[in-house]
């Protein structure tokens, strides 16, 4: 493997390619340095994703007849024999068991009608596994080229949500769909928890092949053939994602795959700046790879140096949510002799051939941990409702879900810890005794993330008893006076009365208009209507008052005042549960239950 040491060659010294060569004529003595990893290192996380490319994964032989393609008039490029075949499946499957990710990315799949490559790989890792662990993204044919990308995922963690997405010239023609295979985006619900993530696969132009013909020739600087192909696709993916082409609603994106860009190139710059073309800003990707593994990770050898084209990078919601990266290196670093390739091969090296991980590609598998954050909904349980004893009332409640997800409500109407109910609109029936009573609604999403609103039901009693009151309270803001008399008539369903309330050092004057409900318990009294405050009307006020004569206390007062937008204006006893009996003594004047 690379890395590993040779000592005390003997052979000749041969020059070719404008490289010197040792052409070994007997042993010598060689020292492992790097060995084989059985397993990928751990990289944390409740998930894991991961992309790796196949290295040509067509089952059509390549006889050398162009048959391959969606019009199969292209070169198949892949296994020349179905000897071959059979040993580069068995390569591939064992080193994606190895992997065993939640999501896998594959790069250089077939890309012929009639031909599905993952279908192949799937039910030969359900095998392997015993079940039916992974399941695949069936996206057919994508571009025009004979290979594709496309996606794999473990049944068990996650659940594609909606349907796949394609970028290609259509879509922007920034991205050159003759030159980049075209990028597959997909959403996916994490199955224990719902929260959402999309990921996109991409193969980007290779440097391999010039690009003349649209502008882009090598420049010499590095990058070799079609950097600026690369780097316009680049754009195009990351405008592209920006608007969320699966309508996810997540913000979370992570681009995966083969970019056939080393980390400091224009294209993976492209990419890290983000949409709007400027580091520095909301909108930028983090190398994963990068910021996980340093400056000398790798997952490619080529002449003898080492880099990584197989990227992970994410938006910055994203990347939060990493809990650790890793380069597999079961390919890179292993002699192209222990692959599946019998070309030019002499026996004595063909028995070197292992159906195992090792060599399956030529570039290593790049896998991402993730602890993902769902964002939990929210519900509003309406009210405050009013109702009649022995009647009833229906209560609504009304739920959101960041995610999209679908809830589910169900109230606790006796105010006993159980949501027995269920429904968002339920109702509610009151029994013989008056009172404020609380009610609680809640929702649960598919990830189990629950939310919880509660409300108050007023029971009144319109031939019950009547209140009058008048006097002072001191509050925070100066001395609250007070007179208000309030009680209901035959057949009408609204109380009638009088409210008064000033604080004179402020300039303070709530007149009550009308009023929609009262509610008396023994000495406990609950005035709720609207009114004018400082001559401007649209206010509302809930007045709290105890007759001390038949609670064996003293009397006490509170008002709250809410403007048109539920804005708390005034409280003469802050910091108190909206509904609570009131605590501020009188300082003078009375409070009387009839």
């Amino acid at each position: 493997r690379g890395g590993d040491m040779v000592a005390n060659v003997t052979g000749v010294l041969d020059y070719s390619y404008e490289l010197y060569r040792i052409q070994p004529t007997q042993g010598a003595d060689y020292t492992p340095a790097n060995p084989r990893p059985a397993a990928p290192d751990e990289v944390g996380g409740r998930l894991n994703v991961a992309a790796m490319n196949t290295l040509k994964y067509l089952m059509t032989i390549d006889t050398g007849i162009d048959i391959c393609g969606p019009e199969r008039d292209v070169e198949c490029g892949g296994a020349d024999a179905a000897e071959e075949l059979g040993r580069q499946r068995a390569k591939l499957l064992q080193a994606l068991y190895g992997l065993d990710a939640s999501v896998i990315g594959l790069n250089e799949l077939e890309n012929t009608p009639g031909v599905e490559p993952l279908a192949d790989i799937v039910a030969g890792l359900n095998e392997l596994y015993g079940y039916e662990a992974y399941a695949y993204i069936d996206t057919g044919v994508i571009g025009t080229d004979a290979i594709r990308v496309g996606f794999i995922y473990r049944i068990a963690d996650v659940t594609p949500l909606g349907s796949y997405q394609i970028l290609d010239s259509t879509v922007n023609p920034l991205f050159l769909d003759t030159k980049n295979r075209p990028s597959l985006a997909q959403t996916f619900e994490e199955n224990s928890t719902g929260a959402i993530f999309t990921v996109a696969v991409n193969h980007f132009k290779s440097k391999g092949s010039a690009c003349d013909d649209v502008g882009d020739p090598d420049l010499g600087d590095g990058a070799g053939n079609c950097n600026l192909t690369r780097m316009y696709a680049a754009q195009a993916l990351v405008d592209w994602l920006a608007t969320d082409p699966t309508g996810s609603g997540d913000p979370d994106f992570i681009i995966l795959g083969d970019l056939n860009s080393y980390t400091m190139e224009d294209p993976i710059d492209a990419i890290l700046a983000g949409p709007d073309d400027t580091l520095g800003t909301a909108d930028d990707y983090t190398n994963l790879i990068y910021d996980h593994l340093g400056l000398f990770a790798y997952s490619y050898v080529y002449d003898g140096q080492n880099g990584y084209l197989d990227h992970a990078l994410a938006n910055l919601g994203m990347a939060a949510q990493v809990t650790g990266v890793t380069d597999w290196h079961i390919n890179a670093d292993e002699a192209d002799v222990v692959d599946y390739d019998m070309t030019f091969k002499p026996v004595s090296q063909e028995a070197l051939y292992e159906p195992n991980a090792y060599r399956a590609s030529d570039h290593d598998a790049v896998i991402v941990g993730l602890n993902l954050l769902s964002q939990p909904p929210t519900v509003d349980a309406g009210g405050p409702y009013s109702t009649s004893v022995n009647n009833g009332v229906w209560v609504i409640a009304a739920g959101y879900d960041p995610d999209g997800r679908e809830l589910i409500y169900a109230w606790d109407l006796d105010n006993d810890g159980y949501f027995e109910t269920p429904g968002y609109e339920v109702w509610y029936q009151a029994g013989a005794e008056t009172g404020i009573f609380t009610i609680a609604v809640q929702v649960t999403d598919t990830g189990g993330l629950t939310a919880t609103d509660y409300a108050v039901v007023a029971v009144y009693d319109p031939a019950g008893d009547f209140v009058t009151g008048g006097g002072w309270v001191t509050t925070v803001d100066g001395k609250g006076e007070f007179s208000f008399d309030a009680k209901y008539r035959r057949n009408n369903p609204y109380p009638i009365g009088a409210f008064t309330y000033l604080i004179e050092n402020t300039g303070l004057y709530f007149t009550g208009t009308s009023y929609d409900w009262l509610v008396i318990n023994g000495g406990f009294s609950w005035l709720r209507g609207t009114g004018t405050f400082n001559g401007t009307d649209g206010y509302t006020f809930l007045l709290s008052a105890v007759d001390g004569e038949l609670t064996g206390g003293v009397d006490t007062f509170r008002i709250q005042i809410w403007d048109a937008t539920g804005v708390l204006v005034h409280d003469s006893e802050p910091g108190a549960a909206e509904y609570a009996a009131p605590t501020t003594p009188l300082g003078g004047g009375s409070i009387t239950v009839h």
